[in-house]
């Protein structure tokens, strides 16, 4: 059976519109997940392969642009691509230049390039989370946020997600907590649609949109192969009272001085966890150095790496199978 995509050029939906809704003021939740990344990437330590999974339209690029020698971006929406590509282009102007081997559209840019530049290489995947078009171990960390709460299948996800990620490699995931605090009193209360006690994901209305126990999910990277390093709790304050009364400044002040507490006891509904694939054996650490996009690509639909590359598109040798390149997106997206 064929799983529900949240697909937003299907419905024209402009995600970017979302943070830039002046009634609802989403400066806060902006910020406090930036903060949340930027402490997390610290914390990794090999940095040649990046991937921002759901990476909508590039609003946290600038959390992580400086920390990778190799980043792509995967999204299912073409159109949120493209408005990553604008966005990026102005932070890294150089890399639209033709002549330069680190430009975005550019397959073959090398990560010697990228050192020498102090620049990152770009790369813009238009993808299926079900079936990545990535070779198996190939990423050094993979940073998932807002996109998890879209997933009806959690399990093939998660899967999904630690086959492509080197052992000792890091996976940053942000999902929907169902148990937040105000969910917890709405439940006391005999008010709550989420049953918060429960470990079951739990479907908000009639959207493709899930919250998630915090032990569900952690029960689901274990079984994936991960190992918890860190969980944060974010966006504790999220209520348009408190957004009102105090302010994003002062709602970050108390985020900052009160983020162990809040993050022990599962307090905010949106839950970061910083993970770690294990290592089985000695022999599971991979050297391989990539140095361009079609070194870690595979077809998704038949896992070949064998492609014919084309200036407007890579051909799957064994299946035939045609990804195009359109301005500078890689469509690799299959059902």
């Amino acid at each position: 059976m064929d799983k529900e995509i949240s697909d937003y050029d299907k419905y024209n939906y402009d995600y970017e519109k979302y943070w830039q809704d002046s009634d609802v003021k989403r400066d806060y939740e902006d910020l406090s997940e930036r903060v949340v990344i930027k402490k997390l990437i610290k914390k990794v330590k090999t940095r040649n392969w990046f991937c921002d999974l759901g990476a909508g339209f590039g609003r946290l690029f600038d959390t992580y642009s400086d920390s990778f020698f190799n980043i792509i971006l995967v999204d299912y929406s073409i159109e949120n691509l493209k408005k990553a590509q604008d966005k990026i282009q102005l932070l890294y102007p150089n890399h639209n230049d033709p002549d330069n081997p680190n430009n975005l559209n550019n397959p073959q840019a090398s990560l010697d390039q990228a050192k020498l530049d102090k620049n990152p290489n770009v790369f813009f995947v238009a993808a299926n989370i079900y079936h990545l078009p990535f070779k198996p171990a190939v990423l050094d960390c993979l940073l998932s946020v807002r996109m998890m709460h879209h997933m009806e299948d959690t399990t093939s996800v998660i899967k999904e997600i630690s086959r492509v990620i080197k052992p000792k490699g890091k996976l940053i995931l942000e999902y929907a907590n169902k148990r937040h605090f105000l969910e917890v009193v709405k439940a006391i209360l005999k008010k709550s649609k989420m049953s918060p006690f429960t470990l079951e994901p739990k479907k908000r209305g009639d959207d493709l949109f899930y919250n998630f126990h915090p032990k569900y999910i952690k029960n689901q990277l274990r079984a994936s192969g991960f190992w918890h390093l860190k969980i944060t709790s974010v966006s504790n304050l999220r209520h348009k009272v408190f957004k009102k009364m105090l302010g994003t400044k002062i709602m970050l002040f108390i985020d900052k001085v009160f983020q162990p507490i809040f993050s022990l006891v599962k307090f905010g509904p949106s839950i970061f966890v910083l993970a770690e694939k294990k290592q089985k054996a000695a022999s599971d650490i991979l050297v391989t150095q990539y140095q361009g996009i079609p070194d870690i690509l595979i077809c998704p639909k038949c896992l070949s790496d064998d492609f014919m590359i084309l200036k407007h598109e890579l051909r799957c040798k064994r299946c035939e199978k045609v990804y195009p390149i359109v301005d500078g997106v890689y469509d690799f997206r299959v059902e």
